[in-house]
């Protein structure tokens, strides 16, 4: 899995399922935060994975992303890097 943050949005690539990255623009989202998260109980395992807690993109660990729409969806983007990921968001949102 591939993630960039640029200065239209978040851009994910998770390889085989994508053939172009994922682009989620920062006029659709209300709210990101790092958490710790339960692969297993709230999404099923790793992956594209759907739950009660929303959407997750996830290869390994239990840290990572969330990030809410103005739409009430919620994506959580799993990482090994959440702090460094939180401060390219913030300083890529301003």
């Amino acid at each position: 899995m591939e993630t960039a943050v640029k200065t239209d949005g978040i851009h994910v690539l998770f390889h085989p399922f994508h053939r172009k990255p994922r682009c989620f623009a920062w006029d659709q989202m209300v709210q990101c935060e790092v958490r710790k998260y339960s692969p297993l109980r709230e999404y099923g395992g790793w992956g594209i994975k759907w739950g009660f807690s929303g959407k997750a993109y996830n290869v390994s660990g239990n840290q990572g992303v969330q990030i809410k729409f103005q739409n009430g969806r919620r994506l959580l983007i799993g990482t090994q890097k959440p702090e460094e990921f939180a401060q390219a968001i913030a300083v890529s949102r301003n």
